[in-house]
C-alpha cells in the first residue's frame, strides 16, 4: 500500500529524529501491513502550496493521504482551510485516492509541544502515529495485507 503523509513542519519532524509517518509505516508493518508511507511534507507550506503540489508530491499507485490541515502557516497566511481541504479531497477523490485528514495535529500530539510552542515533540509524534493507526487500518482495509 502506498501512503502520502502531506503537511508542513510536523510532518516533516522538525526538530525529532523520527516523525510520525516513519512510526506509523513501523506500527503498520509491525501488524502485517506492507505499508510504505513517504513523508511529504515540507516546512513553511500551507495548505495553498501543499494543494499546488497535489500532483508531484502524490504520484499514481498512491492509495491513501493523510494531510495535517491544522498548519499555523495557512492561519497565518489567511487560508481559507476548509475550501482548501475540500478541494484537496476533491481532487484526490477523482483520482480514486482516499484522504485522512489531521484536524488538529497540537490536539491528536496529546499537547506534547516543543519550546517554540509550534512543534511537536517526540512524543507527540508517537501519539500522533498511533492515533492514526486505527484509522489507516480501516481505510486500508484487509487488502493492505
Amino acid at each position: 500500500m502506498r501512503i502520502v503523509a502531506l503537511g508542513a513542519s510536523n510532518t516533516v519532524g522538525k526538530g525529532v529524529s523520527v516523525p510520525w509517518p516513519a512510526l506509523l509505516q513501523q506500527m503498520l508493518r509491525a501488524r502485517g501491513y506492507d505499508a510504505e508511507i513517504t513523508n511529504a511534507g515540507i516546512s513553511g507550506d500551507d495548505l495553498l502550496r501543499e494543494l499546488g503540489r497535489l500532483d508531484s508530491a502524490v504520484p499514481e499507485g498512491t492509495q491513501l493521504v493523510i494531510l495535517d490541515k491544522g498548519s499555523s502557516n495557512s492561519k497565518a497566511r489567511g487560508v481559507n482551510i476548509n475550501a482548501t481541504v475540500g478541494e484537496i479531497r476533491a481532487r484526490l477523490k477523482a483520482r480514486g485516492i482516499k484522504l485522512i485528514v489531521i484536524p488538529g495535529m497540537h490536539t491528536w500530539a496529546n499537547h506534547h509541544i516543543q519550546p517554540d510552542g509550534i512543534h511537536i515533540t517526540e512524543q507527540g509524534h508517537a501519539a500522533v502515529a498511533a492515533h492514526l493507526l486505527p484509522l489507516v487500518i480501516a481505510a486500508l482495509g484487509k487488502g493492505g495485507r
